[in-house]
C-alpha cells in the first residue's frame, strides 16, 4: 500500500519472525523495500505477530541499518503488547522508529 500523504510504504507481517524465518523476513522487507516506487519510510503492520525472537529483532535493526543507507527507515506499528515491551527492553524500539508512539 502506498501513503502518498505521509509519504511511507506498508507491508504486513504475519506469523513468527524467530531464528528459522528472521532471513527469509529480512531478504523480503528489503526486497519490498527496493521494488516499491515510493522511498519514504517502509512501515510494518505487526498486528498478525505470533512469536518474535532475538533473531527477529536483530533483522527488524537489520532493515533499519540498510533502508537508513538510503535515507530511509524502518518503522513498525500495531505491535502486540508482547512483543512492544521485548523490543523496549531489548533497546530495538530506540533505533527504529515506532508509529503507535509517535516516533
Amino acid at each position: 500500500m502506498l501513503d502518498d500523504q505521509i509519504r511511507t510504504t506498508t507491508c504486513e507481517l504475519r506469523g513468527a519472525v524467530d531464528l528459522d524465518s528472521a532471513g527469509d523476513v529480512e531478504r523480503q522487507l528489503l526486497r519490498f523495500a527496493e521494488a516499491t516506487e515510493w522511498r519514504g519510510d517502509l512501515v510494518v503492520d505487526c498486528a498478525e505477530l505470533t512469536f518474535l525472537d532475538g533473531a527477529g529483532m536483530s533483522a527488524f535493526v537489520r532493515v533499519h541499518l540498510a533502508l537508513q543507507e538510503l535515507g530511509r527507515r524502518l518503522v513498525v506499528m500495531n505491535l502486540p503488547a508482547t512483543w512492544r515491551r521485548e523490543l523496549e527492553v531489548a533497546g530495538v524500539l530506540d533505533v527504529i522508529g515506532d508509529r503507535d508512539l509517535g516516533r
